[in-house]
């Protein structure tokens, strides 16, 4: 499975669709496009149906792939413009914090 078939559509389910994309990238060095594309699908899909287990998944996501390729805190600046996304919505936002939470004090 390449790359573009993960991005070629919209995921019947966010949550599933990680972990597929997981088992195709872990331990692999993506460029920046690729990755932006896959987390900004995941990303996308997640807010727009209110799934927010789904963007735990996109979230959790970040910080695994990051940390198969070696760099703990790669996932922050992908957190960070998440979190300027869902500032406005407090439910997002929580989950938002709560995976931020989880990366920093599991790497410290």
């Amino acid at each position: 499975m390449e790359i573009a078939d993960l991005i070629a559509g919209e995921p019947a389910s966010v949550s599933t669709w990680t972990h597929r994309v997981y088992e195709r990238i872990r331990g692999q060095s993506l460029s920046d496009a690729a990755w932006r594309s896959l987390f900004e699908l995941g990303v996308d899909t997640a807010l727009a149906r209110r799934d927010l287990d789904g963007l735990r998944s996109v979230l959790s996501l970040a910080a695994t792939y990051y940390d198969s390729i070696g760099d703990q805190f790669g996932c922050l600046p992908n957190f960070e413009a998440t979190m300027a996304r869902v500032q406005d919505d407090p439910q997002a936002r929580a989950v938002e914090l709560e995976c931020t939470h989880d990366i920093l004090i599991g790497n410290s």
